[in-house]
């Protein structure tokens, strides 16, 4: 099981570090836009980055929690304090933000109570926004009686993934966008897939050179199609390689394992530490062009490390309440 656990650390370290570098944003004065090559370099990542998130997330629930055959409302009670209360506790750290600091910010924010509650509802120009993927993976969540009825029968498991490859082409743009649900479905097939694949230990298949080649070979090829499904699986199957075969290197083990320790908190809060970089060192006291590069790797340094020396110092804060809002126990 220890070896299963490392490969998966150093996957959601990996996506954790490409989710800072896809929020990188350093204005160009003289157009008024964010660099090219800030835009370009999270382009070859795009396609899969979050479904791997979804992905492990699914994984993870069959084995911590299907696979010992944990109860449905101990298992609700278990993902409201790790994923809603910190939600709840963030939205209104973020609204606070845009508050203190509405006139230096990109989309300013309303001063109103409806508005901060809206927060916690919508999220597309609202405060909460880099916030999405916590009550995405709720709504998911609540299926569990699903998963487990699922997991059952191979039958069933075939049913669930034919439903969930179905629903990935339902338009939901029509309805509400609340809590996000015009994106879940494309998502929860990879949800649904990362149980599928952690049950039937579909893992082995990817630890070899040759499976890392022929993924890498695969996603080039339809890199360039319209088949984002597929583009976004095979995407999935390389990361999963690529965390076998960085497993067997120490030093890729401990950075990678290092961020995964510390994964939701740095979820929460890089955007915060990158705007600043964005909004105050590079735009308002250091422009210079000719450091671009450097304030490209500020950005990501802050991004990933500030959320871990805060995270650390909550750790020793002795009211739980507070350790549970940053998604401590």
């Amino acid at each position: 099981m220890k070896e299963k656990i490392e490969w998966v650390s150093i996957i959601r370290g990996i996506t954790i570090m490409l989710v800072v570098i896809y929020h990188v944003q350093l204005v160009d004065m003289s157009t008024g836009c964010n660099h090219r090559f800030c835009e370009m370099i999270p382009q070859v990542y795009l396609p899969f980055f979050m479904p791997v998130f979804f992905f492990i997330s699914g994984g993870l629930v069959y084995k911590s929690r299907i696979l010992r055959d944990c109860g449905t409302i101990e298992f609700y009670k278990d993902k409201f304090v790790r994923i809603l209360l910190p939600f709840i506790f963030f939205v209104t750290v973020y609204f606070s933000i845009k508050m203190l600091f509405n006139s230096m910010v990109k989309t300013p924010a309303e001063l109103s109570f409806i508005y901060y509650l809206k927060s916690f509802v919508y999220y597309t120009d609202y405060p909460s926004k880099p916030l999405w993927f916590l009550p995405t993976l709720a709504t998911m969540m609540l299926l569990y009686p699903i998963y487990k009825y699922a997991c059952e029968r191979d039958i069933r498991i075939i049913v669930l993934l034919v439903l969930t490859v179905a629903f990935y082409y339902v338009d939901l743009s029509y309805i509400p966008n609340v809590f996000n649900i015009d994106e879940l479905n494309k998502y929860l097939v990879f949800f649904c897939l990362g149980i599928v694949f952690f049950q039937k230990e579909m893992y082995k298949y990817f630890t070899s050179v040759k499976t890392l080649i022929l993924s890498a070979l695969l996603y080039g090829i339809v890199y360039c199609t319209e088949l984002s499904l597929l583009k976004s699986l095979i995407g999935v199957l390389l990361t999963v390689n690529i965390g076998f075969m960085l497993e067997k290197n120490g030093i890729a083990t401990r950075i990678f394992t290092l961020f995964n320790d510390y994964l939701l908190q740095i979820y929460l809060m890089s955007m915060i530490f990158q705007g600043f970089v964005e909004l105050v060192l590079w735009k308002k006291l250091f422009y210079n062009e000719t450091f671009v590069y450097v304030f490209y790797a500020v950005n990501i340094i802050s991004g990933l490390f500030i959320p871990i020396i805060i995270t650390k110092i909550i750790k020793k804060v002795p009211i739980k309440f507070i350790r549970l809002c940053f998604g401590l126990k």
